[in-house]
């Protein structure tokens, strides 16, 4: 991945100019599919002009990259227009910077300068990610602190006894533990673990040697450890690991660097690692541009690990990067709802959001998985219509899903996914909950 480009900005000098007649603002539809006034922006303050300046080190949020909680009090001194900041959804951004650049003018802004401003951005952006659009400007979290005069809760002095001795808490075993066995041939070796049905669960493996295996099984947000000195060597990776999300039966194939039979596996230890997050170093193996602003990575971890999430689980990793999907991790999740035979899923739909069809990811595998099984609905959602959008995109609302629960409409569905924002699965959700539709039967992933 090449290296991002530095900008140099060159910015006005305070000096007295004499301002044209004010643009006369022009009603037109907006980004999110709301309508509101726009106005002209100024020369260089294109929505790429402020990602170029969010990338060029200037600090838009005026503390260094520090995060400070910021209380409503100290919140509503910075209401001016030189001096702006405003709290969305339970953070404090500092958007005077970001006036010149706001697509309804500073007037706009302003509405929502030194207050909590949540309930204004939803009636007029409905889907924008604000996040990604201000990070450079975060302050940080909106926290109130009450501070209480303690002299009113104080006791009177008593002659008290020695304090009992605290006896620590004690580690909780978890629900399921898997029961191991295994099996040989001369060539071969398969090592099977049982779960509970649908306890979902997730699996590491590590070599620390050609005899040492490592198995580590995720349950109960802990790990199962599984430490084997096996008999005699074993060729690394297995030639075949195999979970089963309904079953939760796992299957370890190896093959035997020696074609003999074997008088025994060799020896286990097994104990609980209570920490089930894990951090691995990893390398990029493929680096694919995948639109203008996203890219397809093939990621490989390093040092002899084998590591498979649980359904519906996905990794989180630090690089210099600003790219990432739900979709992918969502893809796992439709697999097994449509593949279990208990609990059979008769009518699935995932509702996909995205800015445009262009920013569409995995939709390939979609339209295939859509084609295999009947059973699969996908709407595509999408805040910037195009051209090349059909009419019907861009939108979900009750009187669309009015007949979401008739098994003779178009829309029926007994289970709902959801890929998106926040403030569009809350909006799928309240939707839903308004239709009496079962929350057991949603699942939302934000993207």
């Amino acid at each position: 991945m090449s290296e991002p480009k530095s900008t140099t900005l060159s910015l006005p000098s305070s000096t007295s100019l004499k301002l044209p007649p004010p643009v006369q603002k022009q009603s037109s539809g907006s980004a999110t599919g709301n309508p509101r006034n726009k106005c002209a922006l100024k020369p260089g303050h294109s929505l790429m002009d402020w990602i170029r300046l969010g990338n060029s080190g200037y600090d838009l949020s005026g503390t260094n990259g520090a995060i400070i909680p910021v209380s409503s009090k100290e919140l509503s001194k910075h209401c001016s227009k030189e001096d702006a900041w405003m709290a969305i959804r339970g953070n404090v951004y500092n958007v005077t910077r970001y006036m010149d650049f706001h697509p309804g003018g500073p007037e706009e802004l302003m509405r929502g300068v030194g207050t909590d401003a949540t309930k204004i951005f939803d009636e007029v952006h409905a889907w924008v990610n604000y996040e990604q659009l201000l990070k450079k400007c975060l302050i940080g979290p909106l926290r109130n602190v009450v501070k209480i005069d303690t002299d009113l809760f104080k006791l009177p002095k008593m002659n008290l006894a020695p304090p009992e001795p605290v006896i620590p808490l004690q580690k909780i075993p978890p629900k399921v533990k898997p029961r191991f066995d295994w099996i040989q041939k001369q060539s071969d070796l398969t090592l099977y673990f049982y779960t509970k049905e649908f306890s979902n669960p997730g699996l590491l493996l590590k070599r620390n040697s050609l005899k040492n295996i490592e198995v580590k099984i995720g349950i109960d947000n802990c790990w199962n450890v599984h430490s084997f000195e096996l008999h005699d060597e074993v060729l690394w990776p297995p030639t075949n690991t195999n979970i089963s999300s309904e079953s939760g039966k796992i299957e370890i194939h190896f093959t035997k660097t020696k074609t003999t039979i074997w008088p025994k596996y060799g020896t286990c230890n097994e104990s609980i690692d209570q920490q089930l997050e894990d951090t691995y170093e990893s390398e990029i193996l493929q680096n694919q541009n995948f639109n203008n602003n996203s890219f397809v990575l093939v990621l490989g971890v390093k040092n002899d690990i084998i590591v498979l999430p649980p359904v519906g689980y996905h990794f989180a990793f630090n690089c210099d990067i600003e790219a990432g999907t739900g979709i992918t991790p969502m893809l796992s999740i439709i697999d097994h709802l449509l593949a279990r035979k208990k609990l059979r899923i008769e009518k699935l739909m995932l509702w996909f959001f995205n800015k445009t069809e262009e920013d569409m990811w995995c939709r390939n595998i979609l339209e295939e998985m859509m084609k295999n099984d009947d059973r699969l609905k996908i709407v595509y959602v999408y805040s910037q219509l195009t051209e090349k959008s059909n009419p019907e995109d861009g939108h979900i609302s009750k009187e669309l899903l009015k007949n979401i629960k008739n098994p003779l409409s178009e829309m029926y569905s007994t289970f709902i996914c959801t890929c998106g924002p926040p403030a569009f699965n809350a909006l799928a959700e309240n939707i839903l909950k308004t239709l009496d539709f079962s929350s057991k039967d949603m699942h939302f992933f934000s993207s």
